[in-house]
């Protein structure tokens, strides 16, 4: 694997983005709290997109702390991150960690760059609310970027995932043929939507956003709604090459593309889902 080689971490909601100490954490929550009318909670899973197609997924374990080895440190720092603020929640002052612990955790090195990708349009305001860091994110706020892409350099031939105990997890980590790039993706959301309906998907979203925000110490911050994920935002931000639109596709909606023909009444892909909430915080 060459120097210049790219590797995306592709991060799918719902996750808390942490600088801290000079590295980057990815916290989620345990949302198995917030189902629905029977509807399932999320599914936390790491899965590779490679020469056009999806290789076989991988579930996180749930208490694990994962770490992406063999990239090189990049530039991005807290002063500058997110860099477009007004598409993704920054709650503004220094967050600690609550006892809550997450469902599992990522720590990793700064990347080279933070795309914000799949920008979604907010029709109906507000989306956050609390006081002080949720009516503050909310007059910040001007649309929700569904989708993080985490850009790093290779820095050697032993790319891999592992947990904190040694296990590294089962991929192919070797470069695309065309794009010379290594694409990982890292999910936690809801898969299966089969039936659930707008009042629903705006209880799971509301539901998630507070057991995120609980994962940090005077965290004021609601969720009101869910969005929709095919009610785009004008201005989209540049793609960044190497990485495929259909990368940018909820669990939810690669569900349904595989499984529509076989399952009926799947009300909510695409229009109600997307959430989007990821946070930006500063440890």
């Amino acid at each position: 694997m060459g120097e210049n080689t790219i590797v995306y971490l592709i991060v799918h909601e719902l996750f808390g983005i942490v600088f801290r100490n000079g590295r980057i954490l990815l916290v989620t929550p345990d949302v198995s709290g917030c189902a629905v009318d029977g509807q399932p909670g999320h599914t936390y899973k790491i899965g590779r997109f490679k020469e056009g197609k999806w290789l076989t997924d991988r579930l996180m374990t749930q208490g694990r702390t994962y770490s992406l080895q063999g990239v090189a440190k990049g530039k991005m720092t807290a002063a500058n991150t997110p860099s477009h603020p007004e598409y993704n929640a920054h709650p503004p002052g220094n967050f600690a960690s609550t006892t809550t612990p997450p469902y599992c955790q990522w720590d990793l090195l700064p990347p080279h760059e933070i795309h914000q990708l799949r920008l979604l349009s907010i029709p109906t305001r507000p989306l956050f609310t609390g006081v002080p860091e949720g009516n503050a994110v909310e007059r910040q706020i001007k649309a929700i970027g569904l989708v993080q892409v985490f850009a790093y350099k290779a820095a050697s031939d032993r790319l891999q995932i592992v947990d904190d105990k040694g296990k590294t997890v089962d991929l192919d980590y070797s470069p695309d043929s065309v794009t010379k790039t290594v694409n990982l993706h890292v999910w936690a959301e809801i898969e299966d939507e089969s039936g659930m309906d707008d009042e629903m998907a705006n209880m799971h979203s509301a539901c998630a956003t507070k057991a995120l925000a609980n994962l940090f110490t005077d965290l004021h911050m609601e969720g009101k709604r869910s969005l929709a994920t095919d009610n785009w935002f004008p201005t989209q931000l540049p793609m960044p090459e190497g990485v495929r639109f259909i990368e940018l596709l909820t669990l939810g909606e690669r569900f349904a593309l595989r499984h529509g023909d076989e399952k009926l009444g799947i009300l909510c892909t695409p229009r109600t889902c997307g959430h989007g909430s990821n946070f930006f915080v500063d440890g």
